[in-house]
């Protein structure tokens, strides 16, 4: 007798690829991102050596706390899509899918690159 294969359910995280509350998240991801570029262009940026310890303090602190929420959602989008491709590597949606949110993401690793640059300074 042959079992099928076990089937993951992570209808708990999102419905699918394809539902509103994962477009949702991605969606709030390119905004999070967009608004950190932003931030950083217009506060971080200006912050010098001669910037005011608080108001330092108060900028790392606004950006580490915008970096931890990006991350927060993308440590739930990326492994749901990765369900997919690693379950599926004939998954087009899925392939698809992971390609674009690679895209999305560089942004982000590029105000990671930033960020340590500006506080090395």
């Amino acid at each position: 007798m042959t079992m099928p294969a076990p089937r993951w359910d992570l209808s708990n995280v999102y419905p699918s690829l394809e539902s509103e509350g994962f477009k949702a998240a991605v969606d709030d991801y390119k905004h999070q991102v967009a608004e950190l570029q932003d931030y950083f262009d217009e506060v971080v940026v200006k912050a010098t050596a001669k910037t005011a310890p608080k108001e330092l303090a108060s900028i790392i602190g606004d950006v580490v706390d915008r970096f931890n929420s990006v991350y927060t959602l993308s440590a739930t989008i990326v492994p749901f899509i990765y369900s997919y491709v690693t379950t599926d590597s004939r998954d087009k949606l899925a392939m698809k899918t992971l390609s674009e949110f690679e895209q999305t993401s560089l942004p982000m690793d590029k105000l990671n690159v930033r960020f340590k640059a500006w506080l090395g300074k």
